[in-house]
């Protein structure tokens, strides 16, 4: 009953009203006609991390890492390096946010998604121990950064919340030189295999740690195993979570792409909270509707050759986004993908954009600019481009603020910094938000939009190189 209440729960505190059931069915009639028809930030730009004053851990350059002591002694971190979250943790009401690093992850916690406060104290994640991002390929347990939180109320009054995690697991066979990589660094992504899987925290994300050991807490990868010297491939940056308010299932928008290039873009995978603590419970698109999700990854070091993703099409076949962050609006029934990426006839500087659909699975808009960003506030030189934008709503109803609930939320973007004028000797970044409203309107609506009335598989459309720009690469 806690589950199933929870969203209503939120609701109430937070003096939130729910759509009725007539109101969904009314904003399904109508949402044919819906449609963004722009996003623009208005007012100043606010920084919420500032590395400078704010940092727990500064970091070092990166020595090799053969011979010792890099193995037994990888530095800590305090960067962001993924799309803002948060989440709210019923049982003590506090919302934690935290884009984090791989070299460790410290929260901002605080009563709400406006006052949230770093916290050095409570280091809640960290990769697999002392020297766990040599362990092998086939263990999916290396490089790893959180990516997507989702939590369930406790089942009990005594008993805790439970929040799940997906984690973004990047392989790194320049480690390993020269045996794995014929590099001692990154090369245009060369030597790169990712992974997604889970991790789970039992005391509403204080502590977050693998769902199972590895390579058991895998959910989804590459149908190949690991190439030395080949370029980037496997399954990346699993988006953040959003729940279907008519199916119930979970979504999540990572990225795909094949050892042979054919699959590269924005897929889809679900499942159920009944089947969540259940790595091997995601179920990927294939093409199609709702009854599309057929698709079963495996670990490819037990099971190879099985079926790639199907991935997702844009409107007027505009690029597909980097990093995507997916939400959904009760207003209009409308679900949104906010991303990184290059825009055609955009403005100057303007690489944040949104895409929008009816359901999931599409069929999507065209990636069109948030407007009016205050990219580098801090007017570093050179330009450093902002990273990882995300839409978050303080007002949502969503323990993992999965939903934007009016027409207007805060995008979160990660800011490089200048590292000689902050003084880090290694990564320095920020981390911004600023205000932004949607303007919405009658007329074409995301099918429309689209050159095509379904979602089926297509090419990659962006450069590596682009892709590997949303990650600061």
């Amino acid at each position: 009953a806690l589950a199933a209440g929870g969203r209503a729960q939120v609701a109430a505190a937070l003096g939130v009203r729910l759509p009725t059931a007539l109101q969904v069915l009314q904003g399904r009639r109508t949402a044919a006609m819906a449609r963004i028809t722009s996003v623009a930030a208005f007012g100043p730009a606010a920084p919420v991390y500032d590395w400078q004053s704010a940092h727990c851990a500064s970091g070092r350059l990166l020595a090799p890492c053969h011979p010792s002591p890099c193995q037994q002694l990888p530095y800590r971190r305090d960067v962001p390096d993924a799309p803002a979250m948060a989440w709210r943790d019923p049982v003590s009401n506090l919302t934690f946010m935290a884009p984090g690093d791989s070299r460790g992850t410290w929260p901002s916690v605080g009563p709400n998604l406006d006052s949230v406060k770093h916290d050095c104290s409570l280091m809640i994640f960290n990769y697999s121990g002392p020297s766990g991002f040599l362990q092998p390929a086939a263990d999916f347990s290396n490089h790893e950064w959180l990516y997507a939180p989702y939590v369930l109320p406790p089942t009990s009054e005594s008993g805790n919340s439970t929040l799940f995690m997906l984690v973004h697991n990047e392989f790194h066979g320049w480690e390993h030189s020269p045996v794995l990589c014929n590099a001692t660094s990154m090369v245009d992504g060369r030597c790169w295999y990712n992974s997604v899987s889970l991790s789970v925290s039992h005391d509403g994300g204080r502590t977050i740690r693998h769902a199972a050991p590895p390579p058991h807490h895998l959910v989804a990868a590459s149908s190949e195993v690991y190439a030395p010297n080949h370029g980037p491939y496997g399954v990346f940056s699993p988006s953040q979570i959003v729940k279907h308010p008519r199916d119930g299932h979970l979504y999540s928008f990572p990225r795909c792409r094949s050892k042979d290039g054919a699959t590269d873009g924005v897929c889809l995978m679900r499942t159920t909270e009944a089947a969540l603590p259940d790595p091997s419970s995601w179920r990927f698109w294939q093409g199609g509707g709702a009854e599309a999700f057929t698709g079963t990854f495996a670990d490819p070091y037990i099971q190879r050759g099985l079926t790639e993703p199907a991935v997702l099409r844009f409107g007027n076949e505009s690029s597909s986004p980097s990093q995507p962050v997916p939400r959904y609006l009760p207003k209009l029934d409308l679900f949104l993908l906010a991303g990184y990426c290059d825009m055609p006839g955009a403005p100057a500087r303007a690489h944040f954009g949104v895409s929008y659909a009816p359901e999931p699975w599409g069929p999507w808009s065209r990636m069109q600019p948030i407007t009016a960003v205050s990219v580098d506030p801090t007017k570093d030189e050179p330009f450093i481009r902002g990273l990882y934008p995300s839409l978050l709503d303080p007002n949502s109803a969503s323990y993992n603020y999965d939903t934007i609930e009016g027409d207007e939320a805060y995008l979160y973007w990660v800011q490089g910094r200048n590292k000689e004028v902050v003084h880090a000797p290694d990564m320095a970044r920020d981390l911004w938000r600023q205000k932004v409203k949607f303007t919405f309107g009658a007329g074409k609506s995301a099918e429309e939009s689209s050159l095509h009335a379904g979602s089926q598989p297509h090419p990659a459309r962006a450069s590596l190189a682009g892709w590997l720009g949303s990650f600061g690469r």
